[in-house]
């Protein structure tokens, strides 16, 4: 980022990717505040993306979120990623240098988490899931939202919607 404007337009689209990478965790905690027919559609709307396993997900007041530890971890990352991106965005040219292998890193924990839960090594706990999941998260969003500080493509000032991926979480 060279200019105020280039500044200016950063951190707009920066604090709209942080407002959207919240929603996800936003409605996936919304489940003990809604009634049964809205609390029956936001674990529909998570289905695709969790086992929604009850022993394995975070309640609140005895009601169940809307997906397991793992996913509720890789959500809260997601918006601590996007911080973690703007305190680094100076470091852009290493991030997006690194950006694969950042993201590969990031998977190892939750696999051998739970690799070696399945073969009965190691205890997976609630809190192992959500630290590895949110390491995942965070991870997710350095490795994909890789602004390089205010230079153009093809003549046109880059958008930062255009690095961020939120879809397939």
């Amino acid at each position: 980022m060279t200019g105020p404007l280039e500044k200016k337009v950063f951190w707009k689209e920066w604090s709209t990717a942080l407002g959207v990478a919240f929603l996800p965790l936003l409605l996936a905690s919304t489940p003990p505040f809604l009634g049964p027919s809205w609390r029956a559609l936001i674990m529909r709307v998570f289905e695709p993306f969790c086992h929604q396993m009850p022993s394995r997900s975070p309640h609140l007041w005895g009601v169940q979120l809307a997906v397991g530890h793992r996913v509720y971890g890789l959500l809260m990352g997601l918006p601590l990623g996007a911080v973690a991106f703007a305190a680094l965005v100076r470091h852009d040219p290493a991030l997006r240098r690194w950006a694969p292998q950042i993201f590969a890193v990031s998977a190892l924990p939750m696999v051998v988490g739970w690799a070696l839960g399945w073969f009965g090594l190691w205890p997976n706990t609630p809190l192992s899931r959500m630290l590895t999941g949110g390491l995942f998260g965070v991870a997710r969003v350095l490795a994909h939202a890789r602004h390089p500080a205010g230079a153009p493509i093809a003549g046109k000032p880059l958008n930062l919607f255009s690095r961020l991926h939120f879809r397939g979480l």
